[in-house]
């Protein structure tokens, strides 16, 4: 964030693991493997990454008292996800009951 007296971080991830990552790496159009090698040789200059245009967003969920104590089994929705043929939704934390249901499980779900 650029902010009067220069730049600012308030956070910086980089574990693959993160829900930001798969709103990022949804939209490398490169083969990330070959990144990874590139970055290994020291030759990353010589690879082009190639990005997709499209936009990309990530929000995150978290039961009640997350960090700390939380409850699980709570029913949640997602709400109308529309008909986009690009869209792509990913949860975690989630199970599904036997009626179908999406209920929390763990600390955090994203979607």
């Amino acid at each position: 964030m650029l902010t009067s007296s220069g730049p600012k971080v308030l956070e910086y991830n980089v574990r693959f693991g993160d829900p930001e990552t798969q709103a990022i790496l949804v939209r490398l159009q490169s083969d990330l493997f070959q990144v990874f090698q590139a970055m290994i040789a020291g030759n990353l200059r010589e690879v082009s990454v190639e990005w997709s245009n499209q936009s990309s967003a990530c929000v995150v969920l978290a039961s009640a008292g997350y960090p700390g104590a939380y409850k699980t089994g709570l029913p949640f929705q997602a709400g109308p996800l529309g008909t986009n043929n690009n869209l792509q939704v990913f949860h975690a934390g989630t199970t599904q009951s036997a009626s179908g249901d999406l209920l929390t499980s763990g600390d955090a779900f994203w979607a």
